[in-house]
């Protein structure tokens, strides 16, 4: 389950509806899942819902919908797992040099330049997507964890 002991998504209600990105700054901080984050200026926490779920569950929002989570307090883990759709107008940028490309996840660098991307529906009207970087086996992703390991 994602509970606030664990850590579970909050986020902020209503604020997907600026179609906007708000202004992020670098946290170089180790435990960090990703090292961007919103400048506190640019939300109210008073504000912030937590988005608990019971394992199976799962919870969908808006690119813009202002999102993060509080570090694990608990014993137990919390496990997620992230699917992103864009419009097939998009384009997924590997050469981007930016730090949301690459990321330090604990000990772990996982560089989102060699992700491996899907064309789920339609066509690709950029037509610079790359379909074939990452599907050769490759891509790890970083480090398996698991409770089983």
């Amino acid at each position: 389950d994602a509970t606030p002991q664990n850590g579970c998504m909050r986020f902020i209600p209503g604020s997907h509806r600026t179609q906007r990105v708000y202004a992020h700054e670098t946290n170089l901080d180790t435990d960090l899942v990703l090292p961007e984050q919103l400048r506190t200026q640019e939300f109210d926490e008073t504000k912030a819902c937590d988005d608990s779920l019971r394992a199976g569950q799962f919870s969908l929002h808006d690119v813009f919908l202002i999102h993060g989570s509080e570090s694990n307090r608990s014993p137990h883990r919390r496990a997620g797992f992230v699917a992103r759709f864009m419009p097939a107008s998009s384009l997924f940028d590997r050469t981007a040099s930016n730090t949301l490309m690459k990321s330090v996840q604990g000990s772990v660098r996982v560089d989102y330049g060699n992700r491996p991307i899907w064309l789920v529906r339609g066509n690709d009207t950029s037509e610079r997507n790359d379909f074939n970087t990452g599907h050769d086996g490759t891509y790890a992703g970083g480090e398996r964890m698991s409770d089983d390991v």
